[in-house]
């Protein structure tokens, strides 16, 4: 018969008797925090001790400098893992891969299956560790047409199915009011927000492209060293 043990803190070292003789033992170990999204009672990290310990500052929660294979990352629509691109030349110091949304062969970001508009995403894989503030830095190459935006959105790993929606919160955008780039820019921004203590995460670089024949006349977008930190 399980024995089940309710109310223990998990900020300290619990030990328990089992007298089992030869049997095998099987052990489970969960938090049942009721009153999520917003109501959640646990610490931001349990406290040090045997098992479990905080993470120090500068933790390095992710990081992908794109060198080699993305096939961690989920890819949607002109979104691709590029090496040696001759689209976009990369800056010195960042190797010969990053992630591309946007046409190789044509070196824009013209979906030639449909020229309406067209939404890609690129969704690290999940990302444990987080806190308020945790800083996210990524380099980035925009060269996009009237009505475009990109942004960086975040979620709970496992709940961005669609990149349709808008009640995710948003960390960074970029839309056609605002100069395009063409050129590299290295961003820095925080997660400012704090339900998802605890739990892990995905980050997502999100492209809407909403211009019509200009997509023939720019690039597109390119992401690179994307860092996750304490």
């Amino acid at each position: 018969m399980p024995r089940r043990m309710f109310g223990q803190s998990w900020t300290a070292k619990t030990s328990v008797e089992l007298a089992v003789g030869s049997s095998d033992v099987h052990l489970s170990v969960w938090a049942d925090c009721r009153g999520a999204w917003g109501n959640l009672t646990w610490p931001e990290h349990p406290g040090s001790g045997d098992y479990l310990s905080e993470l120090p500052a500068n933790a390095v929660l992710f990081e992908d400098r794109l060198e080699g294979s993305a096939a961690s990352w989920e890819l949607k629509g002109l979104w691709h893992r590029a090496q040696n691109s001759s689209c976009v030349a990369l800056p010195a110091e960042s190797g010969n891969g990053a992630l591309y949304f946007g046409n190789e062969g044509y070196c824009d970001f013209y979906n030639r299956q449909s020229c309406y508009q067209g939404v890609g995403w690129a969704t690290t894989p999940p990302i444990a560790g987080v806190k308020k503030g945790a800083k996210l830095s990524f380099d980035s190459y925009r060269d996009l047409g009237a009505y475009d935006a990109t942004w960086v959105e975040f979620f709970l790993a496992g709940r961005g199915t669609s990149a349709a929606s808008d009640d995710r919160p948003r960390v960074w955008i970029q839309r056609d009011v605002q100069p395009t780039d063409k050129s590299w820019q290295h961003v820095e921004v925080e997660l400012p927000y704090a339900w998802f203590y605890g739990m892990p995460v995905q980050i997502r670089f999100v492209a809407d492209t909403r211009s019509g024949w200009e997509k023939r006349d720019h690039k597109g977008w390119v992401v690179d060293n994307v860092r996750l930190s304490l």
